[in-house]
């Protein structure tokens, strides 16, 4: 059963929203006028950041005895609680999760909000009693 479920769109799928579409803009402009050139501008960003959206997103899915993170377009890993050494939780300017392992280092999408983050690595230390926990400013 998972308890938590966290999400985030990569920075680079934003920067390629911005690229393709003032490309298609500048393309548009030597074939159509003015309004008929805003309307196709906005149609093919909207439907490139729906496409984005869904295909350019981090997830993380928190489970009872596991969590996956599902990255565009690269495998799906699952790692075990019993395997995670240390879980850090950056605030600031801008959040950062850090899961550590014996072998890698993995970062994740964070919760929105510190009640969230405690809210999680609440429930985890009842998963693995193990597992260290640090909160950063």
């Amino acid at each position: 059963m998972m308890k938590f479920k966290y999400s985030q769109v990569d920075w680079k799928a934003l920067v390629l929203i911005g690229v393709v579409s003032s490309t298609l803009f500048r393309f548009f402009q030597t074939y159509f006028g003015g309004g008929m050139l805003i309307l196709l501008g906005f149609g093919f960003t909207i439907i490139l950041m729906c496409l984005i959206s869904k295909y350019f997103k981090s997830v993380v899915e928190f489970h009872d005895t596991y969590f996956v993170l599902k990255e565009a377009f690269k495998k799906e890993i699952q790692v075990p609680y019993a395997h995670v050494n240390k879980l850090t939780f950056f605030y600031g300017r801008f959040l950062n999760l850090y899961v550590y392992t014996a072998d890698n280092k993995f970062k994740l999408p964070p919760p929105a909000r510190l009640q969230k983050a405690e809210e999680l690595f609440n429930w985890l230390e009842t998963k693995n009693l193990g597992i260290q926990v640090e909160i950063l400013k």
